[in-house]
């Protein structure tokens, strides 16, 4: 265990008004990699003049949708001496539980990757992504047609292929707040061939808590544990909200111990680092289970409340510290040294794997289910410094409702990829749609006629460009509805420009906590010209297929009774963006909701043995090669300058090449050993490819991984961690996984 003690609508702006704006704060906040916050000074986000609190007031409130932490914030406006209007700053809004007054780099950065939006497009006129919808001619080219006539189009051809018993299919962004129109879209055409996937890769996590404890919420008590083990936090983000919590917690004299295969970037100090191998964090943590038993420490009544609770015990007995460095890579004393500051820290242990899109390994559903069989062990659930269980919300189950349909309704689960299916598939992965993997599957044999996706570049989870590009064509129609035009979006058949997050008020989400925020984003700019709201899309495709468009009006008025029973309006939310509303919440002491079948936790599931997974929760190694000399497990994520610089200034280019934040880290002594200095140039290769990095030696990283930046700046030269896996589905989840993959490196000319 290596010790880190010395680690250092209202108020809507006009398009130019907001651009000019927008470039300040990109070259701002974005490029010092900052988190302002309403506390801040006034001119920290490059504002020529102070504002007050009138200026922040003419705000308008929006959210990020960078990642599924969906951070609230608030633009707040200024006045030039000619009396234009801009933005001054973004303040993140301080009730959200994940911005806490602040956002990180990529929320910062989402301006300027508008701008580039714009000008992309190649809009005339004002600066603005103004564009008509396009039609694909059969050259392959694009051509420019009217909404009219696109929409008449595709109703025509959803109806053609539905005549020919060929399903619709709807593909929709989880990180998209409005994503449940296109839920709504396929109810009224009579398809649960509905498929997601967060943007930020963390849905098979939430697979598997699913299948532990249902569909509440967990969300560590880190202000109050004595031990806070962060788990996987290097392949998702870490918001501002989340390094605050760990940051007062150390203050207050908790210990922070970090398990993970990388020290991620914008992790707070921590007090010490456990380097594991990329996907073998459950290993430890089922190595911490068995210490709580051998040493007695197993909470009362943990029977209780827990289902299968003693074939998870039995299989236990292996789990030794021995087992664990081996499986892990981490030093026998490491794991010895975490058990006992585990075992003396119980019940108060706070077991976080809460950062959006961590754990993305092929083992990640069955690592979140150990994290719940850890904490019913520890007795750990709404206690203090445990884990809170927070019920879902009315909202968020009515979204369950258009994803899957109902249990009974035999004849609509006929039509589609739901039921579990001989030949395999992905029955596990119902959290709010199917698995990108049975999508394509269902188009590659013909089962699906049509696609309408409000996201299409998550295809890129599954299945690579030169798939795509053999398989959308197979189809009768491919829709692409989106605020803008990527490599996956110009395959389809027509592309529909709609607003972006900034161009259309949001249906409200909740952002989960022991007190949880409800949030709704405003509209912050003028839609350009020609573009729609997603909803009005959806709608018109709808009434051009010649069925009901009232499910627009439904999802309304649940989200409008829903803000009713929280004591809220539509209105007043919109103005504020973000509210706590306790009543949504827990309390300590309260019972726990386990929202599963036996009202337990369950360790044990006839239902994941079914479906190919674990039937007992344990450890699923996540890739099948052991490292060894030149031989790594890859470790991928996005990191945010660079996820905002995929189409952003030559300012925040230049920022990436000076902080070196496009380069593959390599452990030092494992660089040394093969002959690798600093900025070497090296060949990365895989059974899918091989690619030329420049390498950054860095002692923060455990010596059998390596770590590619996921959405690297230089796009168009082909460096992308995607290209060297071989997608592929995890057993039973379906969730894609990126980390199966092991790769050589090399030294250029060794």
């Amino acid at each position: 265990m290596i010790r880190m003690d010395d680690k250092k609508g209202k108020g809507a702006l006009s398009r130019r008004g907001f651009i000019a704006g927008a470039t300040a704060i990109g070259a701002g906040m974005a490029l010092a990699g900052c988190s302002g916050s309403a506390d801040a000074e006034p001119n920290a986000s490059g504002s020529d003049s102070a504002m007050d609190a009138a200026a922040a007031a003419a705000g308008a409130a929006s959210c990020c949708t960078g990642c599924s932490a969906l951070c609230a914030f608030r633009a707040c406006l200024r006045t030039a001496e000619n009396g234009d209007a801009g933005i001054g700053r973004f303040l993140g809004s301080a009730a959200h539980p994940e911005s806490v007054g602040s956002l990180c780099a990529y929320g910062y950065a989402s301006a300027e990757m508008l701008v580039s939006e714009a000008s992309a497009s190649g809009a005339e006129g004002e600066a603005g992504r103004g564009g008509a919808p396009l039609r694909r001619r059969d050259d392959g080219s694009f051509e420019e047609t009217t909404w009219d006539d696109a929409l008449a189009r595709i109703g025509e051809a959803l109806a053609a292929a539905k005549g020919q018993g060929r399903s619709v299919a709807v593909l929709v962004d989880e990180c998209d707040p409005n994503g449940r129109y296109l839920y709504g879209l396929a109810d009224a055409l009579g398809s649960q061939r509905v498929y997601s996937y967060a943007s930020d890769g963390g849905s098979d996590a939430r697979c598997g808590e699913l299948q532990a404890i249902g569909a509440s919420r967990t969300v560590p008590d880190v202000e109050q544990a004595r031990l806070v083990v962060v788990v996987g936090a290097s392949s998702g983000r870490m918001t501002p909200g989340h390094a605050a919590r760990l940051t007062a917690a150390r203050e207050r004299g908790a210990v922070v111990v970090l398990v993970d295969a990388m020290v991620p970037f914008g992790m707070p100090a921590v007090d010490a680092w456990v380097p594991v191998l990329p996907g073998t964090e459950a290993a430890l943590l089922l190595a911490g289970a068995a210490a709580l038993v051998r040493e007695g420490l197993e909470a009362e009544g943990a029977s209780a409340c827990v289902e299968g609770l003693d074939a998870w015990r039995e299989s236990l007995a292996s789990c030794t510290p021995a087992w664990a460095a081996r499986k892990t890579g981490a030093s026998e004393a490491d794991v010895e040294a975490f058990l006992a500051r585990l075992c003396a820290a119980a019940p108060a242990c706070a077991i976080d794997a809460s950062c959006p899109g961590s754990l993305r390994f092929g083992n990640a559903a069955e690592t979140a289910r150990v994290v719940c069989a850890l904490n019913a062990l520890l007795g750990a659930y709404n206690v203090a410094g445990g884990t809170f269980v927070v019920p879902e919300t009315s909202w968020d189950a009515a979204a369950r409702h258009y994803a899957t349909g109902s249990a009974e309704d035999e004849d609509r689960a006929a039509d589609g990829g739901f039921v579990p299916r001989a030949d395999g598939g992905a029955p596990l992965a119902r959290v709010e749609a199917g698995s990108l993997f049975d999508l394509v599957e269902g188009i590659e044999a013909g089962e699906i006629g049509a696609l309408v996706t409000g996201a299409p570049e998550v295809l890129a989870w599954a299945c690579d460009a030169e798939r795509a590009q053999r398989m959308l064509p197979s189809l009768d129609v491919s829709v692409s509805i989106c605020a803008g035009q990527g490599q996956y979006a110009r395959l389809c058949d027509f592309v529909l420009p709609r607003c972006s997050s900034f161009e259309e008020p949001g249906l409200p989400h909740v952002a989960y906590a022991q007190k949880p925020a409800v949030c709704r984003s405003a509209a912050l700019i003028a839609p350009a010209d020609d573009v729609r709201p997603l909803r009005d899309v959806c709608c018109g495709i709808a009434e051009a297929a010649g069925v009901e468009s009232s499910f627009a009006q439904e999802i309304d008025a649940r989200a409008e009774a829903f803000l009713a029973d929280a004591g809220l309006s539509s209105e007043a939310l919109g103005d504020s963006g973000s509210v706590q509303v306790a009543s949504l919440g827990v309390s300590y002491g309260d019972a726990p909701l386990f929202a599963t079948g036996s009202g337990k936790v369950e360790l044990r599931s006839a239902a994941c043995a079914d479906a190919g997974a674990l039937e007992v929760c344990g450890f699923a190694d996540a890739a099948n090669a052991a490292p060894e000399n030149g031989v790594f497990r890859l470790l991928v994520a996005a990191l945010p300058v660079t996820s905002a610089a995929r189409a952003s200034s030559k300012a925040v280019r230049a920022f990436v090449g000076k902080e070196r934040l496009d380069r593959m880290l390599i452990n030092a002594e494992s660089a040394r050993t093969l002959g690798i200095a600093e900025d070497d140039e090296v060949v990365v290769s895989s059974s899918s490819g091989s690619q030329t990095w420049r390498a950054r030696l860095v002692g923060h990283i455990h010596p059998g991984a390596v770590f590619l930046p996921l959405a690297a700046v230089e796009q168009d030269d082909g460096l992308s961690p995607l290209l060297l896996v071989e997608p592929h589905a995890t057993a039973g989840f379906g969730a894609p996984d990126l980390s199966q993959a092991t790769v050589t490196v090399r030294k250029v000319g060794a």
